[in-house]
């Protein structure tokens, strides 16, 4: 018979690692975060060689923080962080929803939850669509994860966003010109312009 709380405290420690290890280890996170998320292997794990000692946690937030054995001992910003820039979508849904602060009033432990409140993705963001889309447009959230659609796209399709019209679009791409190249863009409009028998 296996012991749950031994293999929970194996994939603790894998992370633990990971995060110590600097670029390398790093590579590692996002595939271990999803597996301590979806297993729970974080709430409760035998740690040390005592078969009595166990730990066990409530918040997800309240293991990242607490120093080891019993925890990771990093910030939760900066873990949500490593998984972001990794570009693994899963990953990074699963740990925003584990470290998303809960409704009403914070109970304890305030630090932390003005921590996470801080790194909370806002406006345009990617971050703060996968946000959107996880809550109110789950469908279209699968399609991201899956790789299907950009989340720009799935916000646009939910009706979240709007699509630039070309004009916006054109408006935009003319700021980014430089003079030599806004002036030869200002003759081919001219160009453009003219109707079939040359007049301008």
């Amino acid at each position: 018979m296996t012991d749950k709380l031994a293999q929970n405290e194996i994939l603790c420690r894998d992370l633990a690692m990971a995060l110590e290890k600097g670029e390398g280890g790093l590579r590692q996170v996002p595939m271990l975060v999803k597996l301590i998320l979806e297993k729970d292997s974080w709430r409760e794990r035998r740690i040390g060689n005592s078969r009595k000692r166990v730990v066990r946690f409530e918040r997800f937030e309240d293991f990242v923080r607490e120093k080891p054995l019993e925890g990771l001992g990093e910030d939760p910003a900066l873990l949500l962080k490593v998984v972001r820039a990794s570009g693994d979508v899963e990953a990074e849904t699963l740990l925003d929803a584990a470290l998303k602060r809960p409704a009403g009033r914070p109970k304890g432990r305030a630090e932390i939850v003005d921590i996470i409140n801080d790194s909370r993705p806002t406006g345009t963001s990617r971050d703060a669509a996968l946000r959107r889309l996880r809550k109110d447009a789950p469908e279209l959230h699968e399609r991201v994860v899956a790789g299907e659609v950009t989340p720009h796209r799935a916000m646009v399709l939910a009706g979240f966003r709007k699509e630039p019209s070309p004009l916006e679009r054109a408006k935009k791409a003319v700021l980014r010109l430089s003079e030599d190249e806004l002036a030869e863009f200002l003759e081919w409009v001219k160009g453009a312009r003219r109707k079939p028998g040359g007049t301008p």
